[in-house]
């Protein structure tokens, strides 16, 4: 029966890949915005996303959207490792297309494929989102979603009260052998803009000095851990004997999207986008994935950390810096493995 899934499964995304190629033949479908928007994508196949989160979880956002836009046709989501997507869609859009119809991504590599010339410029104003510097960093990106990291730890190990929030308590010495973490810098590069690149580089260095390993908190392999807020709650979720808490310097990352250059669909998937940054959208976005979005304030992540200072790097920041940031996160990296 799950052969069977499988093979219709397959079946459909090359399907839907083959009526998006049989358009790319003729031409591209011209870009609209606001009220023209609808309009344009009426005549749209439907929507067609590259990611790597639960397919049902997936499908079933892309079907909320496509309730609250019921001229939509056919929404499909293809299972792509994070570390893989951009290369697929750079690939794909180096061959001419089709693609995938947007992106989501941090800046500094969405600016690659802007610069490459694979994603389009929108108005976003237009579609009806909110535009700031951290909201719509460009013409070519507007944010979707920010992973925040908390302290993750388990409640037969420590005390509700000692579980720590501050980052000068995460790498108490008395944490040693007792704490995990990811061995990437992805929690302590957005500390930069708040701490300076000193204070963080010595925060990474403490933490390192407790030499923290990859075990999980929930099974009682270690006490705590700091990790992503949307990784913690399944963990609590899922019912093991574990608590969270917010420091009291929140890092965030930016997560932005575009519509691709090549995308078959590009206002469907500019009004996917656009409903992304609304209350329903960003809220349905949270209750499927468990990311929020901090600016969104309804949001469970904005709630959870309400009251304490968050941290990133802006957009035009980490587009200017990329290649310094890139080798500072190796260089933490380093650090928490070790080898620096």
């Amino acid at each position: 029966m799950k052969a069977q899934q499988d093979h219709r499964e397959i079946l459909g995304r090359r399907e839907f890949l083959g009526t998006a190629l049989a358009v790319s033949a003729t031409a591209l479908i011209r870009p609209a915005f606001g009220a023209d928007a609808v309009e344009a994508a009426k005549s749209e196949q439907g929507l067609l996303w590259y990611d790597h989160y639960d397919r049902k979880d997936a499908l079933t956002l892309m079907q909320t959207f496509q309730k609250a836009h019921p001229f939509v046709k056919r929404v499909e989501f293809i299972d792509v490792p994070s570390a893989q997507k951009t290369s697929k869609l750079l690939q794909e859009s180096m061959a001419g297309g089709p693609t995938a119809d947007f992106l989501l991504n941090d800046p500094s590599a969405m600016q690659k494929l802007v610069e490459k010339g694979f994603v389009v410029k929108d108005d976003w104003a237009a579609l009806g989102v909110k535009t700031s510097t951290a909201t719509t960093p460009s013409d070519y990106m507007a944010l979707v979603t920010t992973p925040v990291y908390v302290v993750l730890y388990n409640k037969n190990q420590v005390k509700d009260a000692d579980a720590p929030d501050t980052w000068d308590a995460v790498v108490d010495p008395k944490w040693t052998g007792k704490t995990g973490h990811w061995m990437r810098a992805a929690a302590f590069l957005p500390l930069l803009p708040a701490i300076g690149e000193d204070k963080t580089r010595d925060i990474v260095r403490r933490m390192a000095a407790t030499k923290p390993l990859a075990q999980a908190v929930g099974s009682g392999e270690i006490a705590m851990c700091v990790t992503a807020y949307d990784s913690a709650v399944r963990v609590i979720e899922s019912g093991a004997p574990v608590g969270m808490k917010a420091l009291d310097l929140t890092p965030a990352d930016l997560i932005c999207g575009g519509v691709m250059k090549y995308s078959q669909n590009p206002n469907t998937a500019r009004l996917f986008l656009a409903w992304l940054t609304t209350d329903e959208g960003a809220l349905t976005f949270e209750k499927l994935t468990r990311r929020g979005n901090l600016f969104v304030a309804k949001s469970k992540t904005a709630q959870f950390i309400k009251g304490r200072k968050t941290c990133y790097i802006e957009a035009a920041q980490s587009i200017k810096d990329s290649a310094h940031l890139t080798s500072l996160e190796a260089e933490f990296g380093r650090m928490l493995e070790g080898r620096a």
